[in-house]
């Protein structure tokens, strides 16, 4: 599997940017580890674009949790 990712990263003052990011590891026991086939970006994401200063969504935030894909790896907690 590739070491890096495309996601669309909220970038702050209504910017999102489409960046390389790394593929997230399974740190805790019930983690699971999906590969996104698709992915949209909802009524959420364009609201955290359009709100004032001071939402609770930082700069750096990946956006897009409406998805399609596969589990490749959970952790050892995970039935």
């Amino acid at each position: 599997m590739e070491q890096k990712m495309r996601a669309a990263v909220f970038q702050g003052d209504g910017k999102l940017e489409i960046c390389m990011v790394d593929i997230p590891k399974l740190r805790k026991p019930d983690d699971v580890l999906v590969q996104v086939e698709a992915c949209s970006i909802c009524g959420t994401d364009v609201h955290i674009l359009n709100v004032p200063p001071g939402y609770h969504a930082k700069p750096g935030t990946i956006l897009g949790h409406e998805l399609v894909g596969k589990v490749v790896a959970v952790g050892e907690a995970v039935t």
